[in-house]
C-alpha cells in the first residue's frame, strides 16, 4: 500500500482511475466527507491500492482497516492482498438496492473471503425548540454538559469498554480535543463521575448522532434520551436542526425510543461485512 501524500493526490488518483478505465459513474462505497478523508491524511492512516481497473483507499487503524473501493460499473472485486489484520467493508444503500446488494455485489466480496458483520439503518429527526428542559431535574444529581478537557479521559475509557471497536472509528486525541473545544462532545456527569457521552459531527444545519454510550451502571434512568434532548438545546442555538444517526437493526429497543421521539426511518441502510 502507498501513503496518499494530501486531497489532491487523493482526487488525482479518482481522476487518473475514471479516465484509465472510461468510467463515469463508478461502483463505490466511498461516500465520507473531504474532512474525514483530510484528518485520515493529516494522520498518515490513508493509503491506497491500485490495478489497471480498481482503486481501493485504506483507512488504517490499530486493529482494522476499512476498505473503500472504486470498481467500474458493473464489476466485482479481484484484489489479492495479504492483509495483516481484519478488513471492513461498509456498503450504503437503499431499500430499492437490496436485491441487487444480496445477489450480486455482496456474493462477489463472500468469494473473496469475507462475511456478514452487521446492518444497520439510518433515523432522522428534526428538532423544533419546544422549551422543554427534561435534563434539568431538582431532585437529581445528575448533570448534563458540553464535555470539557478534564472529562475526555473517561468518555474515551467509556468509548473504549462500551462501543465495538471493530465498528466504531473513534476521534484521535486531536480531533476529541478539538471536538470538545467546539462543543460537539456531550456527556452526562454524576458528580465527577463521566456516566454517558454523545458526540455529534456538525455539517452546517444538520448532525450526526455518533458514539452514544451510557455506563452499564446507569442505564434504564432516562439518561440516554435526556442527552439527546440536551444536545439537541446545544445544537440549536448553533444552527443545527436536522439530526440524523445508524442504529443496529437488530437493537429494537433503541428503534423504539428513538421511533418513541419522534425519529423515523429514513430509507438508508448500511451492511457490513469484514474479512478477518
Amino acid at each position: 500500500m502507498k501513503q496518499v501524500e494530501n486531497l489532491a493526490h487523493h482526487t488525482a488518483l479518482i481522476n487518473e482511475w475514471k479516465k484509465r478505465t472510461s468510467c463515469k459513474k463508478p461502483k463505490t462505497n466511498c461516500f465520507l466527507t473531504v474532512s474525514e478523508i483530510n484528518s485520515h491524511i493529516q494522520t498518515a492512516k490513508w493509503k491506497y491500492l491500485e490495478t489497471d481497473t480498481e482503486l481501493y483507499f485504506v483507512h488504517e487503524e490499530e486493529n482494522i482497516l476499512y476498505l473503500y473501493f472504486y470498481l467500474p460499473t458493473g464489476g466485482k472485486p479481484t484484489i489479492e492482498y495479504r492483509w495483516n489484520q481484519p478488513v471492513m467493508v461498509d456498503f450504503v444503500f437503499r431499500e430499492k438496492e437490496t436485491q441487487e446488494l444480496e445477489s450480486e455485489t455482496l456474493p462477489a466480496w463472500v468469494h473473496r473471503g469475507f462475511t456478514f458483520y452487521k446492518k444497520y439503518q439510518r433515523m432522522g429527526y428534526q428538532h423544533l425548540t419546544h422549551g422543554n428542559t427534561p435534563w434539568i431535574n431538582a431532585d437529581s444529581d445528575l448533570c448534563y454538559k458540553p464535555a470539557g478537557e478534564t472529562d475526555l479521559s473517561q468518555i474515551t475509557d467509556l468509548w473504549n469498554k462500551f462501543l465495538d471497536k471493530n465498528d466504531i472509528i473513534l476521534p484521535s486525541k486531536t480531533e476529541i480535543l478539538q471536538q470538545a473545544e467546539d462543543e460537539n462532545i456531550i456527556c452526562c456527569m454524576d458528580g465527577n463521575q463521566v456516566c454517558g457521552a454523545i458526540y455529534v459531527a456538525v455539517n452546517g444545519k444538520s448532525g450526526l448522532i455518533q458514539h452514544v454510550v451510557v455506563h452499564s451502571d446507569y442505564r434504564r434512568k432516562g439518561i440516554a434520551w435526556n442527552m439527546m434532548e440536551y444536545t439537541f438545546h446545544l445544537m440549536n442555538r448553533k444552527g443545527v436542526k436536522i439530526f440524523k444517526l445508524w442504529v443496529d437493526e437488530k437493537n429494537v429497543a433503541a428503534i423504539k425510543l428513538y421511533e418513541k421521539n419522534g425519529f423515523a426511518k429514513d430509507g438508508l441502510y448500511s451492511t457490513k461485512i469484514m474479512k478477518r
